[in-house]
Order: structure tokens, then C-alpha cells, then sequence
């Protein structure tokens, strides 16, 4: 790309003949000005780099089926993270594998109180075991 300098500051040409800098597009389309260094740097396409936030649409992807869905779609049927069910979507296409429930593999521990009736009078019992023997 021909980066041009102007008192300290990098501008980037765009197709249409403009000249813009990371200032300049992270103002205009209200994206951080990270985000706006990495369009100015990835494209020359006004239409990319000047637009403004959150008017991109999800990836589709494409299951074995035919049918197509978004990552946000199976991390809410499934219970997995967005990071995890994209990772899931470009890993598996069967829709029965793609919409199999998260499997919780944690040590989580559940404490059960219990009052029990003793010689004594009644007393407190706490009892620790894991929560996948609760279903």
C-alpha cells in the first residue's frame, strides 16, 4: 500500500481516490481505533473500511444437510461458548454433532445439608459428592 505522511499521521488511499487515516475511520464508523487500523490495513475498499459498526452479518455455515447456521445459534442450543462452537462448526458438519449438548467435564462439587435426628438432638450434615451423580 503507498502510505503517505502528513504531520505524523499515515494516510491510506481507498479506490474510490480518498485518502483516509485510522483516525479519521475509527470517527466515521464508531469501531475502535485498533479495529480501524486493521480495515484500513486489510482493504482499499471504501465499502469495507467506512462501514459503520456492528452492520456486518455472522458467518453462515454450511452443515451436511444443506441447511446453514451461525455460531451464536449453536452456542445457545448447545451451551457452549461462541469461541467453542465455532471451533465445532469448522471441525464437524453433521448436524447431529453440531447440536449435541456441551458435556460438562469439570470437578464441580455439589454440598448437600442434611438435619439429622441424633441422641444428641438434631445436627447438621454436610455431605460433598460430585454433581454429575445428580444427573
Amino acid at each position: 500500500m503507498d502510505l503517505k505522511t502528513e504531520r505524523g499521521r499515515k494516510s491510506y488511499p481507498l479506490d474510490d481516490g480518498r485518502r483516509v487515516t485510522v483516525a479519521e475511520v475509527a470517527k466515521i464508523t464508531g469501531v475502535t481505533h485498533r479495529t480501524a487500523k486493521r480495515r484500513v490495513q486489510d482493504s482499499t475498499d471504501p465499502a469495507y473500511v467506512l462501514a459503520p459498526r456492528g452492520t456486518r452479518q455472522p458467518k453462515l455455515y454450511t452443515l451436511s444437510d444443506g441447511s446453514k447456521v451461525t455460531a451464536e445459534k449453536v452456542a445457545s442450543v448447545t451451551g457452549l461458548g461462541f469461541e467453542s462452537a465455532k471451533q465445532r462448526l469448522q471441525r464437524v458438519t453433521d448436524p447431529a454433532e453440531v447440536f449435541k449438548p456441551h458435556r460438562n467435564r469439570s470437578k464441580q462439587v455439589l454440598t448437600i445439608t442434611r438435619y439429622v435426628e441424633t441422641e444428641n438432638g438434631v445436627e447438621k450434615v454436610e455431605v460433598r459428592e460430585p454433581r454429575s451423580a445428580y444427573g
